[in-house]
């Protein structure tokens, strides 16, 4: 959606974002494929700045810690669609160098792992509800948050 393109990716290609308003609108039934009993959320990312509140993949309902989210805000930031729900990490994160990031959840316990190395825990605090699903911006349709890689 609105110019998103395709780049080199870290294996074969990737898909590019301008930061201003590129994404990927994936069908529901993606959504649907994350379980709120446990899950993860993985993704090699190139950010080509490190800015604020710039979401690289997000699912959920659009109601508050109902949805699942992972991006940038200085730090690496997960994000359940309301302020109070978020977790901002104290991971740091490089622009313009190749990242994996992933973000793992239980029923009690929210993981972050950057490189394949365990960095931050937290309890739990959401509860997911299936919805939509981006790749490259905010929650839901909404313009905010694109990401910048």
């Amino acid at each position: 959606m609105n110019g998103a393109t395709f780049a080199t990716g870290k294996v074969g290609q990737a898909f590019s974002f301008d930061g201003v308003d590129d994404y990927v609108d994936l069908p529901l039934t993606a959504s649907q494929l994350i379980s709120n009993t446990a899950g993860a959320i993985t993704a090699w990312v190139y950010p080509t700045t490190v800015g604020d509140n710039d979401i690289v993949v997000a699912f959920g309902s659009g109601s508050g810690g109902q949805g699942v989210g992972l991006g940038i805000w200085g730090n690496i930031r997960i994000y359940h669609h309301y302020g109070s729900y978020d977790w901002q990490s104290n991971t740091s994160i490089s622009a313009n160098r190749w990242t994996f990031l992933a973000y793992v959840w239980d029923s009690t316990t929210e993981y972050i792992y950057k490189d394949g190395i365990l960095t931050e825990t937290r309890p739990r605090n959401f509860n997911y509800v299936p919805g939509a699903g981006t790749i490259g911006h905010g929650f839901w349709g909404d313009p905010a948050n694109a990401f910048p890689g």
